[in-house]
């Protein structure tokens, strides 16, 4: 398993053929993404997760170099073509912009709340990517 790129990264898009990030995701969140109530997607920072990012942007060191130990989040910058999400739920499919990842240190950290037991089975003890969704994109 390979470690997860440094905290005080900061990922920016690079310009590709890859531009969509596919999210399998349940029902209820489905609904809550298509009415715009849920903005972010939350996933385990694990090596998958780390490589669908990489695909659509590139890790580039924080300016500053640094990193405290609260795991500070810094945001992405887009520069390029805008991620797409595409978010399906059995046979429907949603697609939202991309407009940020960030990097937490925990599930709680990212939810701002202690996970439910299904999120902790699926988020785990360690880092979380977090998705920030922007408007809907038609196909």
């Amino acid at each position: 398993m390979t470690d997860p790129p440094p905290i005080h990264h900061r990922v920016t898009v690079r310009r590709t053929r890859h531009h969509r990030i596919s999210f399998r995701v349940r029902r209820i969140y489905f609904d809550a993404i298509v009415t715009g109530e849920k903005s972010t997607e939350v996933r385990r920072a694990s090596p998958y997760w780390l490589a669908a990012v990489t695909r659509v942007a590139e890790w580039k060191e924080h300016p500053t170099g640094t990193v405290g130990d609260d795991y500070p989040s810094y945001p992405v910058i887009f520069t390029g073509r805008t991620p797409v999400a595409v978010f399906l739920c059995g046979y429907k499919v949603h697609r939202r912009e991309i407009l940020g990842v960030d990097w937490k240190p925990s599930a709680e950290a990212a939810l701002g709340r202690p996970p439910s037991e299904q999120g902790r089975e699926d988020l785990g003890d360690g880092p979380v990517l977090v998705f920030k969704l922007g408007k809907e994109v038609e196909r």
